[in-house]
């Protein structure tokens, strides 16, 4: 053999051009070529069968999963010996991602296999789990014990990022999860990114996930979302000093609000969510110097009580906000004055929510878009999703931005969705901001002219700001189909 396939870092290169079946090819070449070549095939399983396919035959069911779609699954039945381990311990040393479906068939073999892997690790060097669990509703809920032999033979030690989506159980069934779940992960040293979705934190479970994250010292990225996010779970992850991204959803309204001010040094960005009450205490805990994004959503706007938004006018909590996005945000007066502080903010995303039973669209006011222009000099990206007027100001239509090239002029990216059914009486000549590269103007669910109009000015604006002014220096476009709105588009660039 040539000395050339005694170098791995080579050997890795050419691998990264083959196929799998190459792969697999390979492994049979020499030696030299096997380790590379089953490190390639097993480092990624995308779906936890194919390493039970691993073990003899005699032992696999194949099944199709309610749950997942009847996806085809393989489930093991029988005594698993020694003998029959040998497939899967070659191999398993190379897994280090991992994505595991979880039934019941699939709960069954995983406690199966603790039973005879005496205490051995199933993935030893695992570094990334994926793991869904959808157990049907007929189906009892596993008890706290077999939770906890699940959770020690997948969760390695090595582990860097878990992400655990589970379907929302009864609080007692959550519990048997949540309780095994945290205390396990309290002995990943390595955890950088951990994601947990679904369920109920009860007040057990609570001081469970409060005791993990008070303790975790590597945690980058956390991502929590129950229908009841403790207060105290976002107060512990203050004293994770790696914490530069967070999701917490969903904060409900706190018996006891006494918690003190807590001080986040690294985080960057934040997503939380829940009722008004709950959010207020939850931005009244945080101080976060390094915040450049916050995402807000809030479930019961319309509900009297303290304004959580207020909490922003106190600009040392954070002094670094750049980028504000409210989502599922009903537009008020009373919330959007109280950021008007923010002085710095060059992206400001505000979209209400959908109507469910109430289907007229209503325009932003043209009085609120200039206060806007006005209270954000600094803006870039504006997004503004269909609102619903606020007062009986005249919707907004095309003119009316001409504001954001008075106030904003480092504009680069506006969308949202104009009136402009009267652009025929518009009496002075269109001209495009200078510095707007992303201009959408549609969005409406109207149909007909207004938004006809919107989606042919979002067309043209990059012509515009080019300086072309017929149809032939564009090339037609597509204002060949809107004879009428091209004309109106003419007399606008010739007034």
């Amino acid at each position: 053999m040539h000395r050339f396939w005694t170098i791995p870092e080579i050997i890795t290169q050419v691998l990264e051009y083959l196929s799998e079946a190459d792969w697999r090819t390979m492994t049979q070449v020499c030696q030299a070529l096997w380790a590379p070549a089953v490190r390639l095939i097993w480092e990624d399983v995308p779906q936890f069968s194919k390493l039970l396919r691993l073990f003899p035959e005699e032992h696999q069911v194949w099944y199709r999963s309610l749950q997942f779609g009847h996806e085809e699954f393989v489930a093991l039945t029988g005594c698993l010996w020694n003998t029959e381990w040998q497939r899967l311990h070659l191999y398993s040393p190379f897994v280090t991602t991992v994505r595991i479906e979880m039934d019941d068939q699939i709960g069954k073999t995983l406690r199966r296999l603790h039973a005879y892997s005496k205490g051995r690790l199933l993935l030893p060097n695992l570094r990334v789990a994926d793991v869904q669990i959808e157990f049907p509703g007929w189906c009892a809920p596993l008890p706290e014990a077999e939770w906890t032999q699940i959770c020690e033979l997948i969760l390695s030690p090595n582990l860097e990022r878990m992400d655990c989506r589970q379907s929302g159980w009864l609080r007692h069934a959550a519990d048997h999860m949540a309780l095994p779940f945290f205390d396990c992960l309290q002995r990943m040293d390595h955890l950088e990114r951990l994601c947990w979705s679904g369920g109920t934190i009860s007040n057990v479970a609570e001081t469970s996930v409060c005791r993990f994250l008070s303790s975790n010292s590597s945690l980058v990225s956390v991502h929590l979302d129950a229908s009841n996010v403790p207060h105290a779970a976002l107060f512990s992850a203050s004293h994770i000093p790696t914490l530069a991204v967070a999701s917490l959803s969903k904060f409900q309204d706190a018996e006891y609000d006494t918690f003190p001010q807590a001080l986040f040094v690294s985080m960057t960005d934040l997503e939380c969510g829940g009722t008004a009450a709950g959010l207020e205490t939850a931005l009244r805990i945080l101080k976060a110097p390094k915040l450049n994004r916050l995402c807000i959503s809030m479930s019961d706007q319309e509900k009297e009580g303290k304004n959580p938004f207020d909490i922003l006018n106190d600009l040392e909590r954070f002094p670094s906000l750049t980028d504000l996005r409210l989502q599922d945000f009903q537009p008020s007066l009373a919330h959007l004055q109280a950021i008007l502080s923010l002085k710095g903010l060059k992206t400001l995303h505000i979209k209400p929510p959908v109507p469910k039973f109430n289907w007229t669209y209503r325009h932003w006011p043209a009085q609120l878009i200039r206060l806007l222009a006005e209270s954000f000099p600094q803006l870039e990206v504006l997004v503004l999703g269909s609102g619903y007027s606020l007062t009986d100001d005249i919707a907004v239509s095309l003119p009316d931005l001409e504001c954001f090239a008075q106030f904003c002029p480092n504009l680069t990216h506006l969308a949202m969705s104009v009136d402009a059914t009267g652009i025929a009486t518009f009496s002075r000549p269109l001209i495009p901001h200078p510095t707007l590269e992303v201009v959408d103007l549609g969005g409406s669910e109207e149909d007909g002219y207004a938004k006809e109009i919107a989606g042919i000015i979002f067309r043209l604006w990059p012509y515009l700001r080019k300086g072309l002014m017929t149809r032939e220096a564009m090339g037609g476009s597509s204002a060949y189909q809107w004879e009428r709105i091209w004309k109106e588009v003419v007399r606008l660039q010739n007034i």
